[in-house]
């Protein structure tokens, strides 16, 4: 084994060096954080990408510790079987859950952890896909180089993008990515070199993929789809039949998700969940430059010359296109951009890379791999050091956490009562196994409507400035256009209320109040002034409702909310840091 192993490293070591490479330099903001920080560091170390990476690692806790999906935020509706876009934590964290102490894992390491090695297979696995297609070692090493480190190139058509480099933010997409190359490999594998044995690995990866991420597999099913049509164009009918059979078996493995999908897509709960997903109807074509530039490099490939890579390559932009533009058909656009950042681009890059590796003259091809890795190297390097620098006062920030965390970890059990949205809140899910009374991710999992509103009327009476006269305060800040937190959760009642999709009502808000907006609005702000004066207007009542919820604790950043007045819940102070400080009641 081992000399096997030293014969392949003799030729292909430029992959796992780069691989190495690139994942330190995604890493090197986490790695380097706590340096930075010095004494300040107190153990809180989460790449920053707003609130979706908190959101991750608040599913992945949840897991941990045993419970369901239903819920990951708020104590209530954790047993309900609601479909999700991305069920990859009850899969891929399952082994830790068979042990005890599973509970008590760092889940922030982990991740991290997991990430790192997750960049490195990803470029590993990019590498053994081109270089099949390829049989070209440089070119297989600067494309996945590419893929990873360049593609804000070819997004944002400029070096040194402000933001984190996205494969950073665990899980997705460095999992996503993986079992999508994977499948393609596996089809490569199984079509061209006609391995009956990566067909069955295409398939159970296919299915696998039908419960770790909805823009995986339906990418991959319109990749299948693609396939299928191009050999029957080609009168290719045997290999047309393997792919049939790849995408059979892998939707009668992911059959219980199509189920669940499909259940909640009829039920009542549907238009709820499609406003806060933001689900556009539309039948509008979505069109894609880059796409665009690879189909005609494609078409130029075929004019002139042909390899036996052509059908992958030609159903890999079909997919592409396919996925974008499946609303069409369906009418509905689900945040299409998954699609496009997650798949397209990288697909783009690597058949993009291998036709201009064709067509260009030798010393073009000598050259191009070097410029490829160079670009992508200095982008990264540019790009992180960039955007380290751009969030370290959060980073900071976090810190102030630490302490009230390990109260919480040692007090009693609890609900824990934070500010309404931001990502410090979901400090408390993913360092504790405590839950939140509220937070603006809940709205993705179905949460009643009734309980949203219930949450908005705590929240205004917390507020001192808007106790006395909550109505008031909100048509304020409404009129004015200024938006805050207590605005935000407000209109969030009020944009599902109108029937209108979330884009449109967030459309209608300017150049003059819509009338339909008008009406709803009326309506709303006396429905809320009713209950407010009957549920929500003493502290007594207040009180009621957190003990009904069982919140025990409150979690005060005062540079956060500073215009809270928790005196009326008579707390207790247990610790507080730079601002941050925990009570129970």
């Amino acid at each position: 084994m081992m000399p096997r192993i030293s014969s392949v490293l003799r030729v292909h070591w430029p992959a796992p060096l780069a691989a190495l490479i690139v994942a330190l330099l995604i890493y090197a903001p986490v790695i380097a954080f706590p340096i930075y920080a010095g004494n300040a560091y107190q153990g809180i170390n989460i790449p920053p990408f707003g609130t979706d990476e908190h959101g991750y690692l608040t599913r992945a806790k949840e897991t941990l510790e045993g419970k369901s999906m239903g819920e990951p935020f708020l104590a209530e509706g954790k047993t309900e079987n609601v479909a999700s876009y991305s069920s990859f934590e009850r899969g891929f964290l399952f082994p830790l859950t068979l042990f005890a102490a599973s509970k008590n894992i760092n889940v922030a390491t982990l991740y991290n952890t997991l990430g790192f090695v997750g960049i490195f297979a990803l470029i590993l696995l990019i590498y053994a896909f081109v270089y099949r297609i390829s049989s070209d070692r440089w070119l297989a090493v600067a494309t996945a180089v590419f893929v990873v480190g360049g593609y804000t190139i070819t997004e944002t058509r400029t070096l040194f993008h402000s933001g984190f480099n996205i494969y950073g933010r665990n899980p997705f997409p460095w999992a996503s990515s993986l079992l999508f190359f994977g499948y393609a490999l596996c089809l490569y594998e199984g079509l061209v070199r006609e391995r009956p044995r990566a067909l069955i690995g295409a398939a159970v990866l296919l299915g696998i993929s039908c419960y770790a991420y909805f823009y995986t597999w339906t990418f991959e099913f319109a990749l299948a789809g693609s396939l299928i049509l191009i050999f029957l164009v080609l009168r290719n009918l045997i290999r047309a039949r393997n792919v049939f059979l790849v995408a059979l078996g892998g939707a009668l493995i992911g059959a219980p998700v199509w189920i669940s999908l499909l259940s909640v897509a009829h039920s009542p709960v549907s238009a709820e969940m499609n406003f806060y997903n933001w689900v556009v109807s539309s039948h509008v074509p979505i069109f894609s430059r880059i796409g665009t530039v690879t189909a005609i490099l494609f078409a130029l490939y075929l004019r002139f010359r042909r390899d036996e890579n052509m059908p992958l390559f030609g159903a890999l932009i079909l997919a592409g296109w396919v996925a974008l533009n499946e609303q069409v058909i369906t009418g509905k656009v689900l945040q299409y951009g998954h699609y496009y950042w997650y798949f397209v681009t990288p697909i783009s890059i690597v058949v993009g890379a291998y036709l201009l590796q064709k067509f260009a003259p030798q010393k073009f091809k000598l050259v191009l791999p070097v410029i490829l890795v160079v670009l992508a190297l200095v982008n990264t390097v540019g790009g992180q050091h960039k955007a380290f620098f751009a969030h370290t006062s959060e980073k900071l920030h976090e810190q102030a956490y630490a302490p009230a965390l390990t109260a919480l970890r040692q007090g009693q059990p609890g609900v824990v009562l934070t500010a309404m949205d931001d990502s410090y809140p979901m400090l408390v899910t993913i360092y504790t196994d405590r839950d939140l009374y509220w937070s603006a991710s809940a709205l993705i999992y179905n949460t009643p409507q009734p309980r949203i509103e219930e949450s908005l009327l705590v929240y205004l009476f917390l507020n001192k400035e808007s106790r006395s006269d909550p109505v008031r305060y909100l048509t304020s800040h409404l009129a004015s256009g200024e938006t805050n937190p207590y605005v935000t959760l407000y209109k969030s009642i009020e944009g599902y209320r109108t029937g209108f999709e979330y884009y449109d009502y967030e459309k209608r808000l300017t150049g003059g109040l819509d009338p339909k907006i008008a009406e709803v609005r009326g309506q709303l702000l006396d429905q809320l002034k009713a209950d407010y004066v009957r549920d929500f207007s003493s502290p007594v009542d207040v009180s009621n409702i957190l003990e009904k919820r069982d919140v025990r604790y409150v979690l005060w950043d005062k540079t956060i909310s500073p215009e809270w007045d928790i005196a009326f819940l008579h707390p207790k102070l247990l610790v507080e840091s730079q601002g941050v400080a925990l009570y129970s009641f």
